[in-house]
């Protein structure tokens, strides 16, 4: 797969992630205390989703880091530690037993804010795919 083509990929990956972080988010919005079995599905549905979506892009990812430049491994670790985070924080919100429904909620709020935040630092390391083009040996 071409590096324009991984890039393309993850990035439209990372919108439905967006998207279905919005929709979260809009759910406990509109009914704070409403139906807490329904938005624990939601929340679960997604975070299966998301934690694919990591595997996925460290798949497509982790061969082009190591051999984009002489930083690519450095970029690797730093993927590769960052998701590690992620799942770990995936895994504590799959399994919280919060105090209140607010506090979840609260909860749930700052982990999508974190993750969209990590969503658009993460596009940095796959800048240099835009200017990347194989190099051809000289005739």
């Amino acid at each position: 797969m071409e590096n324009g083509t991984i890039r393309k990929e993850i990035l439209a990956e990372h919108d439905r992630l967006r998207a279905a972080l919005a929709a979260i988010e809009a759910e406990l919005a509109r009914s704070a205390g409403g139906d807490e079995a329904a938005q624990h599905a939601q929340l679960k549905k997604f975070l299966t989703a998301f934690l694919k979506h990591v595997d996925h892009e460290e798949q497509l990812l982790g061969p082009v880091l190591k051999e984009l430049d002489a930083w690519g491994p450095q970029r690797l670790a730093q993927l590769q530690t960052e998701h590690f985070e992620q799942r770990a924080a995936a895994v504590r919100l799959a399994t919280l037993h919060a105090a209140s429904p607010q506090e979840w909620a609260a909860q749930v709020r700052s982990f999508a804010n974190r993750l969209r935040e990590d969503m658009a630092a993460g596009l940095e390391p796959m800048k240099p795919f835009k200017q990347f083009k194989p190099q051809t040996a000289p005739t």
